[in-house]
């Protein structure tokens, strides 16, 4: 999908006080460009669709290329391209970045492969399982703690799973292994704690020689994606960097200015409109045995959700 900042513990809500902005202006700006940068995501398959006949390697390393681009320049016109070089001079911080680009490219990578191969629906369940891969790795790496409810929802997330594999017939593998890749790479983050284009720069930073090298050779082999005779997938594949940095440029802004339920809540807005298009655009199968494994991973994230906003009320009482 896109290099989304996840939640269920691993993401920063930045709502600073003052600032010139109103704080209901501030919230009502917020709340656009998290609803924007959510619905990009989710949209994202009518744009990978375009490149459905380039194979998915050629569009994950122009993607890279591309990405690195346009994340270079942000953190230029930023003045922060030196806080990112500051921040890579850390071994401890360059070695979790290299393994988050391994993380974030296999994610990528999967995800465009499940797109153009017709498989939107299964990868809309990875990220609806997120949010609870997400609570359960930072129970087993960070110490967190789950409450009841929590065990309840992810007890749902996983009974859904069983489901499918028996009653369908095969491991739900492209949800599982997305919810799994972005979920670790958002552990990682959480350790760094860096800025989100500060820690994209370096990932590209270390993906982007391999990237070019992959491309090189693939162009010397007959098999380049790109060229004067096909001008529209070149201007595709070189729009795919800006459709990367867009909605991340709008979720930046989103989380310095509404609180993390916000967040939460409306992250759940991409995979609906994923499924959504699974079902109705692209007529991929989704029959009543589906549903129900879909029904017990929605019930999950229902209660969790709703356990997360208690949670975040009682915080507020007593702050």
């Amino acid at each position: 999908m896109g290099n989304r900042e996840p939640w269920g513990g691993f993401v920063r809500s930045e709502v600073a006080p003052g600032g010139g902005e109103g704080e209901t202006a501030r919230m009502q700006r917020g709340l656009f460009y998290a609803v924007g940068a959510f619905s990009l995501w989710g949209m994202s398959p009518v744009f990978w669709k375009f490149l459905g006949h380039v194979p998915a390697v050629d569009i994950l390393g122009q993607r890279v290329v591309w990405t690195f681009g346009c994340v270079i320049l942000i953190l230029v016109v930023r003045r922060s391209f030196g806080r990112m070089i500051e921040a890579a001079a850390s071994r401890r911080v360059l070695g979790l970045e290299c393994l988050a680009a391994v993380l974030v490219s296999s994610n990528w990578l999967l995800w465009v492969w499940a797109v153009t191969s017709d498989h939107v629906i299964e990868g809309s369940l990875g990220y609806f399982m997120n949010p609870l891969v997400s609570v359960v790795l930072g129970m087993l790496f960070l110490g967190e703690s789950l409450r009841p409810p929590q065990w309840f929802a992810v007890g749902l997330a996983a009974a859904g799973v069983v489901w499918l594999t028996v009653q369908v017939g095969t491991l739900p593998w492209i949800a599982l292994v997305l919810a799994f890749t972005f979920g670790f790479y958002g552990l990682i983050k959480k350790k760094l704690d860096l800025p989100p284009f500060e820690g994209l720069g370096i990932e590209m930073s270390v993906l982007v020689l391999p990237a070019v090298l992959f491309l090189v050779l693939r162009a010397a082999a007959g098999h380049g994606s790109m060229g004067i005779g096909v001008p529209m997938d070149s201007a595709l594949l070189i729009a795919g960097g800006l459709f990367t940095a867009a909605p991340l440029l709008l979720f930046g802004a989103a989380v310095r200015r509404v609180p993390l339920s916000v967040i939460g809540l409306t992250q759940y807005l991409a995979p609906t409109i994923n499924f959504v298009l699974g079902v109705a655009v692209y007529n991929e199968p989704f029959d009543k045995m589906r549903l129900v494994g879909f029904v017990a991973i929605w019930a999950g994230l229902i209660v969790f959700s709703l356990d997360f906003l208690r949670s975040a009320r009682r915080i507020r009482r007593t702050a």
